[in-house]
């Protein structure tokens, strides 16, 4: 069994790729979870980044994922299994990467982008803002969560960021993450970016898959906060930098070796 996953933020081009790339012997998708990948959080992954306990997702491998994906890819008559989604962030990695072996792409936005987007819905729908994650709710980083293994310093100043900075905070948290995996694990991995995918640079995806990266009207129609009539706040740039600096402030503070979420 070969397998493909995408390590992101998510609102980068995710959803697209998964219609976008063709390979016969794949069978190819977006965060596909059963019975639904918000059960799947509520019920698996969010309680492992809660605690991130190795044990727990080497449980959550031996009897769900890897089970599922086996079966799933006996029903399609396929070998190799592509997820472009982001459920894996919240402590599962390190038991992909030592049981699954995964190729894996590391996709990234400008991160005020990401973040206008991931703010297309209400607060109520951050992820720090959930108790029970029984409703909707966006797959961002809490800081509250073990996996971040969160400062002091940002954890006392939570309450007082702005939306976007918290927003920002959860994409760059995304960043350290894969900075730590990288130093911690052997990861056979491309970088590729939203504006490869925009402007049709496909080679060196195609290349490192051995699948062809295709268009379609549908495809490039909508992308799905469009489709779903959300609206992007309208945050002036300047202001966007403000914020951003006073989080890179609170940054060199407690980060020091990741700035503006990279080394």
């Amino acid at each position: 069994m070969e397998v493909v996953l995408f390590f992101s933020t998510g609102r980068c081009g995710t959803h697209y790729l998964s219609k976008a790339i063709k390979r016969e012997d794949a069978y190819v998708c977006h965060e596909v979870e059963f019975p639904s990948a918000n059960r799947i959080l509520a019920t698996k992954y969010i309680p492992l980044a809660r605690t991130y306990d190795y044990h727990i997702a080497e449980t959550i491998w031996d009897n769900y994922k890897l089970p599922q994906m086996q079966m799933t890819l006996a029903k399609s008559g396929s070998s190799c299994y592509i997820d472009t989604g982001h459920q894996y962030n919240y402590g599962m990695w390190e038991v992909l990467l030592r049981k699954a072996s995964p190729k894996v792409v590391r996709l990234r936005r400008d991160r005020y982008e990401t973040a206008l987007s991931f703010m297309t819905t209400e607060p109520s729908a951050d992820i720090w803002n959930q108790s029970n994650y029984g409703g909707y709710f966006r797959w961002m980083m809490n800081p509250f969560f073990s996996i971040c293994n969160t400062p002091r310093e940002v954890l006392e100043a939570w309450s007082g960021l702005t939306r976007f900075q918290k927003v920002l905070w959860a994409i760059d948290e995304v960043e350290r993450q894969w900075i730590r995996l990288k130093q911690a694990e052997n990861i056979n991995y491309i970088d590729y970016d939203f504006e490869d995918v925009v402007n049709g640079r496909r080679t060196p995806l195609e290349d490192f898959l051995d699948c062809k990266v295709i268009d379609s009207d549908e495809q490039n129609a909508k992308n799905s906060s469009a489709e779903k009539s959300r609206q992007k706040p309208a945050i002036a740039l300047f202001q966007m930098q403000e914020e951003d600096s006073k989080l890179q402030e609170l940054y060199r503070l407690c980060y020091p070796l990741y700035q503006n979420g990279s080394e």
